[in-house]
């Protein structure tokens, strides 16, 4: 099984607070984000992704959203800010938003290599030959 379809939270750490009565800064790298600025990411993402929670089928892979679940959210966002991989490719805050707000439209373009998510993608599973 792919990491990406085992990690059921992942989509909500992939957000961030810009606009919408968000807090965090777009041009904020990932890996400065706060214990704060998670917490916050994590209750506007599921908002967010609400509509779309549960099982998606996306081309025959099952594309699974869980945006109730804050406290995974929020660790998995606490990793993500201390990760070397995250800081040496440079994603930002803002680069999560646009992934967010795309699978509130259609919760497939997560896997999408060449959609709004593929920054985050490259940046995540890049410097490890891909996701696998």
């Amino acid at each position: 099984m792919s990491r990406i379809l085992a990690l059921t939270a992942l989509p909500l750490a992939i957000a961030v607070l810009v606009g919408c009565g968000t807090k965090v800064d777009p041009d904020l790298p990932v890996s400065d984000m706060t214990s704060e600025d998670w917490i916050n990411f994590c209750d506007w993402s599921a908002s967010t992704l609400e509509d779309v929670d549960g099982d998606h089928d996306c081309d025959g892979v099952t594309r699974t959203i869980d945006s109730q679940d804050l406290d995974e959210c929020i660790a998995e966002g606490e990793l993500m800010s201390g990760s070397t991989i995250i800081e040496e490719c440079g994603l930002l805050a803002g680069d999560m938003e646009e992934c967010i707000n795309a699978q509130a439209d259609d919760p497939c373009v997560f896997l999408d290599p060449d959609g709004e998510c593929a920054v985050f993608l490259e940046c995540l599973y890049g410097a490890a030959g891909g996701p696998g």
